[in-house]
């Protein structure tokens, strides 16, 4: 497993993105407006808990998403910027062009897919967890009681095992980054190491997450999933939530781009 300090990782994210604020606010202007039309269409649809057809229509956004954080990683690692600067000589400027369009297409789809799956899983994961005849977002009425027996030692055993494959897992959510740098994605699962290096990764992350989400949950009031919002409402926490998202997309492909390029640098070039 490489090794890395999680903290600067995470720290080198922020201060990434809020140093380069004006590029990646005119960068993503465009992805952003897709991203708040799907979120506010799957609002107004009543879609916010059929995760099937929501992921079917985040689609659009997931693929701009992919194209702004692939710019992202390109300028971390090669300093390249959107748009395309040219340098006068023709043969060296579409060679420039050919590994620029190759690395932000592999790391939209990247990203795109790996979006896509996760919304289906959460998806999955919800509707397991959803008791019958209950409303999606709320508390049951009526008291789930727990099996009894073998059943009821096997239940929390079954959640450990669900821990430990996510904590696993996670290294697989940010094979987006090396795809858009255009180096191996195998070797970058390789230099990860075990579930140490997955932990290391969760942690950048939630680093990365956390207090933004925080912020976010104690500005906006509580309502009933039950009930549907008024349109301007909806569309106003749409849009707050669409920027909110779209800032820890950011900092968090900011901060794990890091990581893994330290993964890559021999210790003596580490800083």
């Amino acid at each position: 497993m490489a090794s890395y300090d999680v903290t600067d990782s995470a720290m080198k994210g922020y201060s990434l993105i809020w140093n380069e604020r004006a590029y990646l606010l005119r960068l993503a202007f465009f992805p952003f407006f897709i991203k708040f039309v799907c979120a506010i269409t799957v609002t107004m649809n009543g879609f916010d808990f059929d995760f099937t057809k929501q992921a079917l229509l985040m689609l659009p956004s997931y693929f701009a998403d992919g194209w702004v954080m692939s710019h992202l990683v390109r300028l971390i690692y090669l300093d390249q910027r959107w748009p395309f600067r040219p340098t006068g000589n023709p043969q060296n400027d579409m060679a420039m062009l050919r590994d620029r369009a190759g690395g932000i297409m592999a790391g939209t789809v990247c990203f795109a897919l790996i979006e896509f799956l996760k919304t289906g899983i959460s998806g999955f994961i919800f509707t397991a967890a959803t008791p019958p005849g209950s409303v999606p977002g709320q508390m049951p009425t009526t008291p789930v009681v727990p099996p009894e027996g073998v059943a009821s030692i096997a239940t929390p055993l079954i959640g450990i095992a669900m821990i430990v494959v996510t904590i696993w897992v996670v290294r697989y959510i940010w094979l987006y980054i090396p795809a858009a740098a255009g180096f191996s994605g195998r070797e970058y699962l390789k230099r990860v190491g075990g579930l140490m290096g997955s932990i290391r990764l969760l942690g950048i992350w939630m680093i990365c997450t956390i207090p933004l989400a925080v912020a976010y949950s104690m500005m906006m009031p509580a309502f009933d999933p039950a009930k549907p919002l008024p349109v301007s409402l909806a569309f106003f926490m749409n849009l707050i939530h669409a920027a909110v998202q779209m800032i820890i997309t950011l900092i968090t492909t900011a901060g794990v781009a890091y990581a893994i390029r330290s993964m890559f640098m021999p210790p003596a070039q580490k800083r």
